[in-house]
């Protein structure tokens, strides 16, 4: 989708056309432009984001004796220190962290992340889900068992 948002902006900006009078419609090009930036803006993010973890190929969900990093999706909540989680639960196929202070967590968060966690929490759901899809519910039991473990060594 990015790359047809990419052709239609093209498309608009005359790149392809052999001869500019062949799209002679000023309001047709400015649709196709507007079409075409709105796709890019919309399917450009995530594109983005996917390309980025392939490259990079880090963990889906690192575990430390300082906290957890979670790099699971474009949205993940990076570094969490143990001293900032009440618990972790398990919410199959999503590692629940309930936090001490959400408050305090939200506000270092970037706005989009803060909007997207606040929306979380308005349907039921915690702030921060890591999403684990493709390991089995015995693992991500394992998984949560070692991160509460963690926790309360750290008390």
């Amino acid at each position: 989708m990015t790359l047809v948002s990419i052709f239609l902006v093209l498309t608009a900006l005359n790149v392809f056309q052999a001869s500019p009078a062949a799209v002679n419609t000023y309001i047709f090009r400015l649709i196709v432009l507007i079409i075409g930036l709105v796709g890019c803006l919309f399917f450009g993010y995530p594109t983005l984001i996917v390309f980025i973890c392939l490259i990079t190929f880090k963990p889906a969900l690192k575990i430390d004796d300082k906290g957890l990093t979670d790099r699971s999706t474009g949205m993940s909540a990076g570094f969490i220190p143990y001293s900032q989680i009440k618990v972790v639960s398990n919410r199959q196929p999503y590692i629940v962290v309930h936090l001490n202070d959400p408050a305090t967590f939200l506000k270092k968060e970037v706005f989009y992340k803060r909007i997207y966690r606040k929306i979380n929490k308005k349907y039921g759901y915690d702030f921060i889900m890591i999403d684990l899809t493709g390991h089995d519910n015995q693992k991500i039991n394992g998984i949560t068992k070692e991160i509460n473990r963690r926790i309360r060594s750290t008390r």
